[in-house]
């Protein structure tokens, strides 16, 4: 996409995602510029950070809650090596991470329980629209059920027409949020379409055969304008 902007005094002609240079920079910039304050969860801690500069064991902490919450759907889908492609796609330049613990005491000392996290950067979807792309959206199953997911994907939304409304030359440029879901997790899609989050054009579309049978595609890639 060719747009001129700046980040960090550096001039650019075009925004690509291939750049992992950028991607980075970006990624910094919201992180330390566009982000205080725009997501919390009551009573909890906020963390903030980009992908290139995430431990690897918070990341390994992450695919295990991804595991209790979607793990069946990956393996039904045939992924059996989901694990290690999961950890090389949530190491990309240009994702933010924002994640929410709690305090609880175990035994004499203190521990840090996790408690839900989503993942998101700033790409062209399938029909080269420009937007900000959700990656992750979880909680553990003892938080699930109290609304915090709807808190968070709010709070997502008012963050992208944020960045839509900013005076930076390629925020501004942003036109919706988008996602991949699971094409059989049914609640999470109808979720997803009560929020106005519709299939894109070049998402996998289900197949009608001769004698009726539905055949889905394993994911959806869905969008939703700002």
């Amino acid at each position: 996409m060719r747009i001129r902007f700046q980040l960090k005094r550096r001039k650019y002609n075009r925004f690509s995602e291939e750049d992992p240079i950028l991607m980075e920079e970006i990624a910094e910039d919201l992180s330390l510029n566009y982000l205080t304050d725009r997501f919390r969860l009551p009573n909890f801690e906020t963390y903030i950070e980009a992908s290139h500069n995430m431990d690897e064991n918070q990341i390994d902490k992450f695919i295990q809650l991804i595991d209790d919450n979607l793990g069946d759907l990956y393996v039904e889908s045939e992924q059996y090596n989901w694990k290690n492609n999961k950890k090389e796609e949530m190491l990309e330049p240009g994702l933010v991470y924002i994640w929410f613990t709690e305090t609880t005491p175990e035994e004499e000392e203190e521990e840090e329980e996790l408690v839900g996290f989503l993942s998101f950067k700033l790409c062209e979807d399938v029909d080269d629209v420009f937007v900000l792309y959700l990656f992750e959206i979880h909680l553990t199953q003892k938080y699930q059920g109290q609304k915090l997911g709807q808190l968070l994907i709010d709070q997502f939304h008012e963050f992208a027409k944020s960045l839509q409304n900013s005076s930076h030359e390629l925020y501004l440029m942003l036109q919706g949020t988008a996602l991949t879901v699971f094409s059989n997790n049914t609640r999470a899609l109808n979720w997803y379409k009560k929020m106005n989050y519709e299939l894109t054009e070049g998402s996998p579309m289900d197949r009608k055969l001769r004698n009726g049978t539905v055949i889905k595609p394993v994911l959806y890639l869905m969008r939703r304008e700002l």
